[in-house]
């Protein structure tokens, strides 16, 4: 059944990230974080980053996709060897996982030419982005504890019915 409602989360990324937005508030990085924290199966980064890729097939590729892809990766695995996913964990993994993606995907920004390459152009390039972060944070936090409390919700439901059952 998680790997059921990571699809939806993961298709839910997809369509957010392809209509009208406000930039970067989408729920991709809690969506890596949790598909980590609730299904211990490695090879789900694929969904994360796959719903990056369908949604790039719209929105159209970039130079610094690796540097967006790549911090997706790094928040999935954290999430994958958390071993208590109580709702302070959630709230504090989604404050470092907006970090982790501030910090590495706008390196890569500053590294694949949009600011010169020295200090000047380094401390330029994450001061142009924090305007960026307030809303990739706000997304990650609210999406994240969404998506935390709607995991919770569903697998009761989901005992409840196996008990009814039995």
């Amino acid at each position: 059944m998680n790997y059921i409602i990571c699809f939806i989360f993961i298709s839910l990324c997809a369509v957010m990230r392809i209509i009208d937005h406000a930039p970067n508030f989408t729920p991709i990085i809690a969506v890596a974080l949790l598909s980590g924290f609730y299904i211990k199966n490695r090879f789900l980064i694929l969904l994360p980053i796959g719903s990056m890729f369908l949604s790039d097939i719209f929105i159209g590729s970039h130079g610094v996709q690796f540097w967006v892809y790549f911090p997706l990766m790094i928040i999935f695995a954290m999430g994958y060897f958390i071993k208590n996913n109580d709702m302070k964990n959630v709230f504090l993994y989604s404050i470092l996982s907006s970090i982790i993606f501030f910090i590495v995907s706008n390196f890569g920004v500053w590294v694949m030419g949009g600011y010169t390459y020295d200090l000047n152009g380094f401390v330029a390039c994450y001061i142009m982005a924090v305007p960026f972060f307030k809303n990739t944070l706000l997304s990650t936090m609210m999406f994240a504890l969404l998506f935390h409390y709607s995991f919770i919700f569903i697998s009761s439901f989901q005992q409840e019915t196996v008990k009814k059952a039995v």
